[in-house]
């Protein structure tokens, strides 16, 4: 991410245009620009999730250490269930009530 910013800041680096193939017939197929050789789409998408893990990680960190949740902790909940995304990445549960207490540490998964 810093190396993108630097690049875009200070070496007048351009996100390239996109392209368009015409194929048989009427149809168009659209070739998207590439950010270190990964589709923007995909880039983007990573490059977001960076700052949206540690936001979420630092917040569930500090409100799991509050004194106001004494007796309750964090825990994460299984971030895929089937193909479905879930909305809420962690849920209280009471100490010593069975389920995995969430600790913070570096992981790179996606949000």
């Amino acid at each position: 991410m810093t190396d993108c910013r630097i690049a875009l800041e200070h070496k007048t680096w351009v996100l390239p245009k996109v392209r368009y193939e015409l194929l048989a017939g009427a149809s168009v197929r659209v070739i998207e620009p590439q950010v270190h050789g990964e589709p923007v789409t995909a880039f983007v998408s990573h490059m977001a999730d960076r700052p949206l893990l540690f936001s979420e990680d630092l917040i569930a960190h500090a409100l799991q250490s509050t004194d106001a949740q004494k007796g309750v902790s964090i825990t994460e909940i299984a971030y895929l269930i089937g193909s479905l995304k879930l909305l809420n990445r962690f849920s209280q549960h009471l100490w010593g009530g069975g389920a995995l207490l969430w600790t913070i540490a570096y992981h790179d998964s996606q949000v």
